[in-house]
Protein backbone atom coordinates (compact mmCIF):
# COMPACT_ATOMS: atom_id res chain seq x y z
CA UNK A 1 0.00 0.00 0.00
CA UNK A 2 2.87 2.53 1.16
CA UNK A 3 4.69 1.33 -2.18
CA UNK A 4 1.20 2.59 -4.34
CA UNK A 5 1.02 5.54 -2.23
CA UNK A 6 4.74 6.66 -3.16
CA UNK A 7 4.10 5.87 -7.10
CA UNK A 8 1.19 8.07 -6.89
CA UNK A 9 2.66 11.06 -5.06
CA UNK A 10 5.78 10.74 -7.65
CA UNK A 11 3.48 11.18 -10.74
CA UNK A 12 1.39 13.43 -9.32
CA UNK A 13 4.44 15.35 -8.51
CA UNK A 14 6.54 14.70 -11.86
CA UNK A 15 3.14 15.88 -13.40
CA UNK A 16 2.83 19.12 -11.75
CA UNK A 17 6.33 20.30 -12.70
CA UNK A 18 6.47 19.83 -16.05
CA UNK A 19 4.06 22.34 -16.95
CA UNK A 20 0.94 20.04 -17.96
CA UNK A 21 -2.35 22.21 -17.48
CA UNK A 22 -5.53 21.16 -19.09
CA UNK A 23 -6.19 23.14 -22.52
CA UNK A 24 -10.19 22.79 -21.30
CA UNK A 25 -9.57 24.40 -17.53
CA UNK A 26 -12.10 24.81 -15.37
CA UNK A 27 -11.28 28.49 -14.64
CA UNK A 28 -14.08 31.43 -15.11
CA UNK A 29 -11.06 33.32 -17.12
CA UNK A 30 -9.64 30.63 -19.36
CA UNK A 31 -8.17 32.39 -22.40
CA UNK A 32 -9.25 29.60 -25.07
CA UNK A 33 -12.54 28.77 -23.92
CA UNK A 34 -13.23 32.72 -23.17
CA UNK A 35 -12.09 33.02 -27.57
CA UNK A 36 -15.19 30.45 -28.42
CA UNK A 37 -17.20 33.08 -27.74
CA UNK A 38 -15.80 34.97 -30.54
CA UNK A 39 -16.34 32.63 -32.94
CA UNK A 40 -19.24 32.95 -35.53
CA UNK A 41 -20.48 29.58 -37.04
CA UNK A 42 -21.50 29.94 -40.61
CA UNK A 43 -23.93 28.08 -41.87
CA UNK A 44 -23.45 24.92 -43.48
CA UNK A 45 -25.25 23.15 -46.32
CA UNK A 46 -27.57 20.18 -46.27
CA UNK A 47 -29.41 18.76 -43.07
CA UNK A 48 -26.23 17.42 -42.04
CA UNK A 49 -24.38 20.54 -41.85
CA UNK A 50 -27.07 22.48 -40.30
CA UNK A 51 -26.67 19.32 -37.44
CA UNK A 52 -23.11 19.92 -37.67
CA UNK A 53 -23.45 23.96 -37.19
CA UNK A 54 -25.85 23.28 -34.35
CA UNK A 55 -23.13 21.17 -32.64
CA UNK A 56 -20.41 23.14 -32.90
CA UNK A 57 -22.57 26.45 -31.30
CA UNK A 58 -23.81 23.62 -28.54
CA UNK A 59 -20.01 23.53 -27.69
CA UNK A 60 -18.25 26.65 -28.24
CA UNK A 61 -21.02 29.13 -26.81
CA UNK A 62 -21.94 26.80 -23.66
CA UNK A 63 -20.45 29.04 -21.01
CA UNK A 64 -21.02 32.84 -22.48
CA UNK A 65 -23.31 34.63 -24.39
CA UNK A 66 -22.43 35.37 -28.27
CA UNK A 67 -20.30 38.08 -28.34
CA UNK A 68 -19.40 40.48 -31.27
CA UNK A 69 -16.94 37.89 -33.79
CA UNK A 70 -13.19 38.09 -34.01
CA UNK A 71 -13.68 34.90 -35.91
CA UNK A 72 -15.66 33.25 -38.74
CA UNK A 73 -15.61 29.34 -38.98
CA UNK A 74 -16.98 28.05 -42.54
CA UNK A 75 -17.30 24.36 -42.82
CA UNK A 76 -17.78 22.24 -45.70
CA UNK A 77 -19.11 18.78 -45.39
CA UNK A 78 -18.72 15.53 -47.34
CA UNK A 79 -20.47 12.29 -46.61
CA UNK A 80 -19.85 8.53 -48.37
CA UNK A 81 -20.98 5.42 -47.82
CA UNK A 82 -19.11 1.82 -48.50
CA UNK A 83 -20.99 -1.13 -47.93
CA UNK A 84 -19.09 -4.19 -46.20
CA UNK A 85 -19.82 -7.25 -44.67
CA UNK A 86 -21.70 -8.66 -47.75
CA UNK A 87 -24.02 -12.34 -47.53
CA UNK A 88 -24.10 -15.29 -50.04
CA UNK A 89 -27.07 -13.63 -51.25
CA UNK A 90 -24.34 -10.51 -52.68
CA UNK A 91 -26.74 -8.12 -50.21
CA UNK A 92 -24.79 -5.94 -47.67
CA UNK A 93 -25.48 -6.22 -44.08
CA UNK A 94 -23.17 -3.47 -42.78
CA UNK A 95 -22.11 -0.32 -43.85
CA UNK A 96 -19.57 2.40 -43.20
CA UNK A 97 -20.76 6.19 -43.31
CA UNK A 98 -17.62 8.37 -43.65
CA UNK A 99 -18.05 12.01 -43.11
CA UNK A 100 -15.53 14.55 -43.71
CA UNK A 101 -15.31 18.12 -42.67
CA UNK A 102 -13.60 20.60 -44.51
CA UNK A 103 -13.18 23.99 -42.36
CA UNK A 104 -11.43 27.44 -41.95
CA UNK A 105 -11.01 29.87 -39.72
CA UNK A 106 -11.18 33.87 -40.86
CA UNK A 107 -10.16 36.39 -38.83
CA UNK A 108 -12.04 39.52 -39.13
CA UNK A 109 -10.33 42.47 -41.13
CA UNK A 110 -8.32 38.95 -43.21
CA UNK A 111 -8.39 37.80 -46.07
CA UNK A 112 -6.97 34.37 -45.53
CA UNK A 113 -7.24 31.70 -43.12
CA UNK A 114 -5.68 32.20 -39.74
CA UNK A 115 -6.41 27.88 -39.51
CA UNK A 116 -7.47 25.18 -42.26
CA UNK A 117 -8.04 21.77 -41.52
CA UNK A 118 -9.87 18.70 -42.22
CA UNK A 119 -11.26 16.20 -39.58
CA UNK A 120 -13.04 12.57 -40.77
CA UNK A 121 -14.62 10.16 -38.86
CA UNK A 122 -16.08 6.79 -39.92
CA UNK A 123 -18.97 5.31 -38.14
CA UNK A 124 -20.49 1.95 -38.89
CA UNK A 125 -24.09 1.15 -39.38
CA UNK A 126 -26.39 -1.82 -39.78
CA UNK A 127 -28.29 -2.95 -43.43
CA UNK A 128 -31.37 -4.46 -42.62
CA UNK A 129 -34.24 -6.16 -44.09
CA UNK A 130 -36.39 -3.07 -42.97
CA UNK A 131 -35.73 0.24 -44.85
CA UNK A 132 -37.21 1.95 -41.93
CA UNK A 133 -34.98 0.54 -39.76
CA UNK A 134 -32.02 1.03 -42.15
CA UNK A 135 -33.03 4.67 -42.50
CA UNK A 136 -33.23 4.97 -39.13
CA UNK A 137 -29.37 3.24 -38.14
CA UNK A 138 -28.17 5.10 -40.94
CA UNK A 139 -29.87 8.36 -38.97
CA UNK A 140 -28.25 7.20 -35.85
CA UNK A 141 -24.73 7.06 -37.25
CA UNK A 142 -24.77 10.38 -39.23
CA UNK A 143 -25.92 11.84 -35.52
CA UNK A 144 -22.56 9.87 -34.09
CA UNK A 145 -20.08 11.05 -36.66
CA UNK A 146 -21.69 14.84 -35.97
CA UNK A 147 -20.81 14.58 -32.82
CA UNK A 148 -17.17 12.87 -33.37
CA UNK A 149 -16.75 15.62 -35.55
CA UNK A 150 -17.96 18.75 -33.88
CA UNK A 151 -15.71 17.60 -30.51
CA UNK A 152 -12.35 17.10 -32.78
CA UNK A 153 -13.27 20.46 -34.91
CA UNK A 154 -13.65 22.22 -30.77
CA UNK A 155 -10.64 20.47 -30.32
CA UNK A 156 -8.42 21.99 -33.09
CA UNK A 157 -10.03 25.16 -32.40
CA UNK A 158 -8.86 25.04 -29.14
CA UNK A 159 -5.53 24.00 -29.78
CA UNK A 160 -5.02 26.89 -32.09
CA UNK A 161 -6.38 29.76 -29.64
CA UNK A 162 -4.19 28.39 -27.06
CA UNK A 163 -0.98 28.69 -29.34
CA UNK A 164 -1.66 32.47 -29.87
Amino acid sequence: MSRKFTIVILACWITAGCGFQPLFEARKHNPVVNEFAYVHVAPIKDRIGQQLRNELLHQLHVSAPQNRAKYKLVSTLREGTQTLAVRKSAFATRANLTVTANFHLMAEGKDTPVLLATEKTTVSYNILSSEFATLSARNNAQERAIKSLGKSIVVRLAVFFNRQ
